[in-house]
C-alpha cells in the first residue's frame, strides 16, 4: 500500500504500531488521540503541515490560515473532551473538600456553580470559535474548514452530548432531592433541639428543687428522730412539741422556692428593677458601716447582691430556711428568723436602712403596725425605711395578679400605707410607683375635640389609662427624724 494511503487511514502523527484506543474511554478515544498535545494552534498547524502537503494545492499563506483555523477548532474540542475524562492512575483525583473539617450542611452556592459550569460545557461539538485572529478571505476559509471539522466531530460527540445532558438532569434531580432532605433534616433537628432544651430546663428545675428540699428533709428527719429519742420512754414535753411544730412550719419552704423561681422572674430582671432605690440610699448616706441596711424577707437575695455590688453594707433576714441557704451559698450574710422577733433583739437607733420587697402584703394588719413601730425604733436619725408591695391602683394587679401568690393576705392601698407610716412616727413619707416599664404599653390616645362624643370618650380613655396601665408596684419611703 502506498505511504500516502496508509497515512490517510491512521491518526495524524501516530504510527501504525503506536496508535491504540484508550480502553477507559470507549467511543471517545479516537477523538482525543487523533492529534498530539500541542500547546498552541500554531504548533498544531505546523504539525499538520508536516503530515499533509497542503501547499501543493493552495497558496502557502492561505494554507497557513486554513490550518490555523482547523487547529483552533480541533484543539478546542480536544481540550473539552480531555477535561471531561475521569481521572486515571496518572492523574490522581483531587482530595475531597472538607475531608479534614467535614461540613454539617451542603454548600449550595458552590454546588449550583458547578452544575452551571457543567451545563455550559455539556453541548460539546456544537459551537464554532469566532476565528478573531483572521481577517477577510482567510477568515472565511478558516470558518469554512472549521465548520467541516465541526460537522465531522459531531458524529463523535453526539452520544457524549446525550450522556452529558442525561447526567446533568439526573444531577439536578439529585440536588433538589438533597435540598429537600436537608430542609427536612433542619426542621427535625430544630424540633429535637427545642424538645431537648425544654427537657433540660425541666431537669434543671427538678435538680434545683431536689437540691433545696433534700437538706430540709434531712434536717426534718433528724429533728424528729432526736425528739423521738428524747421522748422514750417518757411522754412528750411542751418544749419537744413546740420544736416539732416549728419544724412543721418549714414544710412548704422548698415548695415556695420553686414558686418564686416560676413566677417572680429571673435574678437579673429583679436586680434591674431594684436599681431605682439605690440613689435614695446613696443620697442619704445609707449603707456605710455606721448606717448599715437590714433587708427583711430577703428571699433569693437579689437586693442584697445588688447592694454588695455597690459596696454598701447590708444583711438579710428570712423565715424560709431554703432561701436562707441559697443566699448563704452566694456569700451573702443572711439570718433565719421571724421579722418582728429579730427586730426586737436589735438596740434602738442601730440601723441606717430597713428594707423589704413584697413582704408587707403577707402580714396581718396588727403585725404591719408592729413592723412600722419597730422600724421607727431601730432606725437611726436620718435613716430610711423602704417597703415595696403590689399596687392595687392597677385593676389587673388588684383584682387578679395579686392572688397568684396564695400566701398574700390582701392588697394595700398606697395612701393607706403612707398614712400608717406617718401615724407611727416616721416623717417625709413618700409613695414611689415603680416597675411600669415592664408593664403593658398604653396605646390609647385621646379623641380630637371635633370628634362626636369626644368628652365622654376621653373620660373613658382616662379611666382605662389610670386603672389598667398604672404602675404594678409601689413603695413607701419613710425617714426617721
Amino acid at each position: 500500500m502506498p505511504q500516502n494511503s496508509r497515512s490517510a487511514q491512521m491518526p495524524l502523527g501516530q504510527s501504525e504500531k503506536t496508535w491504540r484506543a484508550d480502553p477507559t474511554q470507549p467511543g471517545l478515544a479516537p477523538a482525543t488521540q487523533f492529534l498530539p498535545a500541542c500547546s498552541t494552534p500554531a504548533a498544531l498547524a505546523a504539525h499538520i503541515r508536516r503530515q499533509v502537503a497542503l501547499e501543493q494545492y493552495v497558496d502557502p499563506a492561505l494554507a497557513d490560515g486554513v490550518l490555523r483555523g482547523a487547529a483552533s477548532v480541533i484543539q478546542g474540542k480536544q481540550s473539552m473532551l480531555t477535561a471531561e475524562r475521569p481521572p486515571t492512575a496518572s492523574t490522581p483525583s483531587p482530595p475531597i473538600h472538607g475531608t479534614h473539617a467535614p461540613r454539617t450542611f451542603i454548600n449550595w452556592n458552590e454546588l449550583n456553580a458547578t452544575l452551571n459550569l457543567a451545563e455550559h460545557h455539556a453541548p460539546v461539538g456544537t459551537t464554532l470559535p469566532e476565528m478573531a485572529r483572521f481577517r477577510g478571505f482567510k477568515r472565511r476559509i478558516a470558518r469554512f474548514i472549521g465548520r467541516i471539522v465541526l460537522t465531522l466531530t459531531r458524529v463523535i460527540t453526539g452520544q457524549q452530548r446525550v450522556f452529558n445532558h442525561t447526567l446533568l438532569n439526573a444531577s439536578r434531580d439529585m440536588v433538589e432531592s438533597l435540598r429537600q432532605l436537608e430542609q427536612a433534616h433542619r426542621a427535625a433537628f430544630h424540633r429535637l433541639e427545642l424538645d431537648m432544651n425544654q427537657r433540660l430546663d425541666q431537669l434543671e428545675k427538678t435538680q434545683r428543687q431536689l437540691r433545696t428540699s433534700l437538706p430540709l428533709q434531712e434536717r426534718r428527719v433528724s429533728v424528729l428522730l432526736e425528739e423521738v429519742r428524747r421522748r422514750l420512754p417518757g411522754p412528750l414535753t411542751t418544749e419537744q412539741l413546740q420544736a416539732m411544730v416549728r419544724e412543721e412550719n418549714h414544710l412548704p419552704d422548698a415548695l415556695y422556692v420553686a414558686f418564686e423561681d416560676q413566677f417572680r422572674g429571673s435574678r437579673e430582671e429583679i436586680k434591674e428593677r431594684l436599681h431605682v432605690y439605690l440613689p435614695y440610699l446613696q443620697d442619704a448616706g445609707i449603707g456605710t458601716e455606721k448606717m448599715p441596711i437590714l433587708d427583711v424577707g430577703c428571699g433569693r437575695g437579689e437586693w442584697l447582691e445588688l447592694l454588695r455590688d455597690q459596696g454598701l453594707h447590708a444583711t438579710g433576714l428570712d423565715l424560709n430556711r431554703a432561701l436562707v441557704s441559697q443566699c448563704r451559698h452566694l456569700g451573702l450574710q443572711v439570718a433565719e428568723g421571724d421579722v418582728l422577733t429579730h427586730l426586737r433583739t436589735l438596740p434602738d437607733s442601730s440601723l441606717g436602712g430597713l428594707t423589704g420587697f413584697h413582704i408587707i402584703e403577707h402580714l396581718p394588719f396588727t403585725d404591719l403596725l408592729k413592723l412600722f413601730d419597730e422600724a421607727a425604733r431601730v432606725l437611726k436619725p436620718g435613716g430610711m425605711m423602704i417597703f415595696e408591695t403590689p399596687n392595687p391602683e392597677n385593676m389587673l394587679v388588684g383584682s387578679c395578679y395579686f392572688y397568684v401568690d396564695p400566701t398574700h393576705r390582701n392588697p394595700l392601698y398606697p395612701q393607706t400605707v403612707q398614712f400608717l407610716a406617718e401615724q407611727r412616727g416616721l416623717v417625709r413619707v413618700d409613695i414611689l410607683r415603680v416597675n411600669k416599664n415592664g408593664w403593658a404599653a398604653n396605646t390609647l390616645e385621646p379623641a380630637p375635640p371635633e370628634y362626636p362624643l369626644a368628652p365622654q370618650l376621653n373620660a373613658l380613655i382616662e379611666l382605662v389609662t389610670t386603672r389598667f396601665f398604672a404602675a404594678p408596684d409601689f413603695a413607701v419611703l419613710a425617714r426617721k427624724a
